[in-house]
């Protein structure tokens, strides 16, 4: 039974982090981000919470479309994993970027809230321009 209510809890998280990072919702981002979150992005740079909420508080960023799909979740007691794929094209000060990529967030319950704690994100299909322009 925990299973499938984590199950759901963790569905829901992954549909917030979605629609926050398209609509670049910072006040969400916080709520779902671990202060000690740690992450490994698109070009192998390693990422914080700081950075990331940096990146989609960028006025310069502005996405044409991000789509999330083949979601799939796992927990194992108080850890969860949220694993899926992703498909993004945009702009970041005027340099037009796509991708597709294949992403991994470990989340951690904690007083009956699950938080992301750390990330990786990798590129599908040879690659994408998106590493190169959110390399800091």
């Amino acid at each position: 039974m925990f299973s499938e209510i984590a199950d759901r809890e963790l569905l829901e998280v992954a549909t917030r982090l979605a629609q926050a990072e398209r609509t670049k919702d910072i006040a969400i981002l916080r709520t779902l981000i671990a202060e000690e979150y740690v992450g490994v992005g698109a070009s192998g740079e390693v990422l914080t919470k700081e950075i990331v909420l940096a990146r989609f508080s960028d006025p310069n960023l502005e996405f044409e479309h991000h789509e999330v799909s083949d979601i799939q979740v796992r927990t194992l007691e108080s850890v969860g994993l949220i694993l899926g794929a992703v498909s993004l094209r945009g702009t970041m000060a005027a340099q037009v970027f796509e991708g597709q990529f294949r992403f991994m967030d470990v989340c951690v319950k904690r007083a009956g809230q699950w938080w992301i704690v750390a990330s990786q994100l990798t590129p599908c299909h040879g690659g994408s321009q998106i590493g190169e322009l959110f390399s800091m």
